[in-house]
């Protein structure tokens, strides 16, 4: 979480040139991307922590399904499953997706909600 919040940070602060907008877009997909496996690995955990075994294959699906079927966890789960939507566009769309720094944006908070959710169980 850390390193999504210090590349959104980056990003946003130094700004490149028009010139040159293609750092500010990697810098905020990696936000994206980081923001989600931060709480993908925080979730992640927290299940096998309670003997559920998630699967390599899959697994991310797994993860947001084993959350949508737990009553606890019901409410994180379209947090979570918005966020993997976001780290998805981020990492295989081609086409720089409209409002990108505010993508980022929304994904590091919902990440440390979920985080901090997750914290809370």
């Amino acid at each position: 979480m850390v390193l999504a919040e210090q590349l959104l940070k980056d990003a946003l602060l130094y700004p490149q040139p028009k010139t040159d907008n293609k750092i500010d877009e990697a810098y905020y997909r990696s936000a994206i991307s980081r923001a989600y496996y931060a709480a993908f690995c925080v979730t992640k955990n927290y299940l096998e922590e309670h003997h559920i075994t998630i699967p390599r294959k899959e697994s991310h699906i797994f993860v947001a399904n084993e959350l949508k079927n737990n009553r606890n966890t019901r409410k994180i789960a379209a947090v979570f499953i918005s966020l993997r939507d976001y780290r998805n566009i981020a990492d295989y769309d081609d086409k720089t997706p409209s409002g990108l720094a505010n993508i980022a944006k929304q994904s590091t908070r919902n990440s440390q909600l979920i985080i901090d959710l997750i914290n809370k169980l």
